[in-house]
């Protein structure tokens, strides 16, 4: 026998106390509602709830709900941004565990050269910028230099850490989020004997093996040494840091770079550490477990500490012949909190595919770097070769005993210096016909970029303003709107809602979009809000809307609500097409064959 639902409460956006169960219960999902964790990695919820259902006018961004979560424990989630799909008449609910409103804060300065887990924790949650409920605790009793500058805390726990290791990765612990508690663990979970075997709990099992990332020989590159001046300073390396007993035929030689090494024993240090530690010399493999979740039934209730399973704990598999008998820990999640039943198992040993780590920062970086274009490749490259090709060049500051700008020149004259840049108070420019300009290519010091062309993978801005003619007229693309004008004078706009049009004297003309209602007096339903439930083109102010093939033919609908058609037959009869007006109105047809009524025919107010 199961037990019974348990229900995800809405909580206010500001709420602090969760003893209670809110507003209510969220009853109407569409289907169940998942929770999904990952060690060191992602804590969300996701669901789709009926717009009409229960409480579904308070779903909104920032509200929190209380889920029942895999750990048997009632956790806090914020709502983020739900979406409401008026066709499927359904909202999209997603929502991040708590712990991330942490990420609100800011840490401006961090560093401690040795410390616990605790120590570090500690003073992590007394550098932050301002207060919040979040306490910060560790069981890792290991001492670990850690720096955390400029960066948000969860980012410092398990993100990228502005670039250098995050805290995770550098004490090997495990982050559990309870609410408002943040705790560094030596790791998750443990090893109570959990069993899932083939015909008794377990439904199927899926076996991933990648040996793609394998490397078992690295080249290390370091830190440049500090004071060295010269031109091409080249940065301390080590080859190769490799496991015992390879062979040339065996032998997978990858390059790894960090810059916090400063000397050749600190790199090797770090790269035996990758070995140890992250095993990247080890095939991963990873198991996909469909499994029954015993603990929800009561003939196995007296035996809830080998039947409950947590993120963290070690599994030990019986897959008979088929795959065999493995023994791995949970590694990520995905839970129905309402059945409070497991939805999916992963299990491995890999702990880098689930931890945000700057590795796989870089990496999610490299990925996107080649989904851009091969013409933003080759400028990069044209770039690069253009600033770490130059092995010449003056610089000049001047003037002599207070200098107030810089001089970099093709020559060590300024009357003969062609190609210069000068760098000074009022900006950073680019002349190649001498010190006094002109500036074609300049940054100043209000804000403003010339150039002939700017390339950009990624573009981010309040608003964007292109001029592509000579006549005034200027596209601008804003956060929330794409503009056309000519000159002052709007013509289009386009925005969520549609796209709206002006006349030359600046008053709006039409719009068409999928906002609107049912307009036409005659049929049922006057009034009523159709939006999203077809295409409106609304004409206010204009006398006709037109749709034609641009050689002479076409439809006109008037202002006054009569059609014009512009087909003409060879004996003078227009088209006219079929008219309707509620479910019972007449239907008229004029062509060459004549003219054709249906249902009741009134002339001057009498019934024919």
């Amino acid at each position: 026998m199961r037990h019974q639902l348990k229900h995800i409460y809405l909580f206010d956006s500001k709420d602090t106390n969760f003893s209670s169960n809110g507003f209510g219960a969220l009853i109407d999902f569409y289907d169940e509602p998942v929770v999904k964790e990952e060690i060191n990695g992602e804590f969300s919820f996701a669901g789709t709830y009926k717009i009409d259902g229960q409480l579904a006018k308070l779903i909104k961004d920032g509200m929190l709900l209380k889920v029942y979560c895999s750990d048997r424990t009632w956790q806090m989630f914020r709502i983020s941004r739900p979406t409401r799909n008026i066709p499927l008449m359904t909202i999209d609910i997603f929502a991040y565990h708590i712990s991330y409103d942490a990420n609100r804060n800011f840490i401006e300065k961090f560093f401690e050269s040795s410390g616990s887990g605790s120590k570090i924790m500690s003073g992590l949650q007394q550098a932050q910028t301002f207060t919040q409920p979040f306490k910060f605790s560790s069981d890792v009793v290991t001492t670990h230099q850690f720096t955390a500058n400029e960066v948000n805390p969860i980012d410092a726990l398990i993100g990228s850490n502005n670039g250098i290791q995050n805290l995770t990765g550098v004490t090997g612990g495990e982050l559990q989020r309870d609410n408002y508690n943040l705790r560094l663990k030596t790791r998750l979970g443990e090893d109570r004997g959990f069993r899932i075997d083939l015909g008794i709990n377990l439904n199927s099992i899926k076996e991933t093996i990648d040996d793609s990332s394998v490397i078992n020989s690295l080249y290390l590159i370091g830190a440049t040494p500090e004071g060295s001046y010269s031109a091409n300073p080249k940065p301390i390396t080590f080859k190769y840091l490799e496991i015992p007993k390879l062979t040339n035929e065996t032998r997978i030689i990858g390059k790894r770079t960090n810059s916090e090494c400063k000397t050749v024993n600190d790199l090797k240090k770090w790269g035996q550490s990758l070995f140890d530690k992250d095993r990247i010399h080890e095939v991963k493999v990873v198991h996909e477990v469909d499994m029954e979740d015993l603990s929800q039934y009561e003939e196995y209730k007296h035996l809830t500490a080998l039947t409950e399973l947590v993120i963290g704990d070690t599994v030990h598999v019986n897959g008979r012949e088929y795959i065999g008998a493995i023994s791995e820990r949970v590694v990520s999640t995905e839970w129905n909190p309402r059945t409070a039943k497991y939805k999916k198992l992963t299990l491995g040993n890999d702990f880098d595919l689930y931890t945000l780590s700057q590795n796989e920062t870089v990496q999610k970086q490299v990925s996107e770097m080649n989904r851009i274009t091969n013409d933003y490749i080759e400028r990069i490259k044209s770039a690069t070769e253009l600033i770490t090709g130059q092995s010449g060049g003056h610089v000049i500051f001047r003037p002599k005993d207070k200098p107030s700008e810089i001089l970099i020149m093709d020559t060590d004259d300024v009357n003969t210096a062609k190609k210069v840049w000068r760098w000074n108070l009022g900006g950073l420019g680019y002349s190649s016909t001498g010190v006094n300009g002109s500036f074609g290519t300049a940054i100043t010091q209000d804000g403003a970029i010339v150039a002939n062309f700017i390339t950009a993978g990624e573009l981010s801005a309040a608003l964007i303003r292109v001029g592509f003619n000579k006549i005034g007229d200027v596209i601008n693309i804003a956060s929330n709107a794409l503009v056309v004008y000519n000159g002052t004078k709007k013509l289009m706009e386009l925005t969520k809602n549609g796209l709206q049009f002006w006349n030359a004297s600046g008053s709006e003309l039409a719009r068409m979009g999928i906002t609107g209602i049912q307009d036409i007096k005659a049929v049922a339903g006057y009034g009523r809000d159709m939006t999203g439930k077809g295409v409106f083109i609304t004409n206010e102010n204009g006398e006709f809307i037109q749709i034609g093939n641009g050689d002479g033919t076409a439809i006109q609908i008037w202002d006054k609500g009569n059609i014009v058609s512009g087909t003409t037959h060879a004996d003078g009869f227009h088209h006219v097409g079929t008219f309707a007006a509620g479910s019972d109105a007449p239907t008229l047809i004029a062509d060459r064959a004549g003219v054709y009524l249906s249902g009741s025919v009134y002339i001057n107010g009498k019934k024919m």
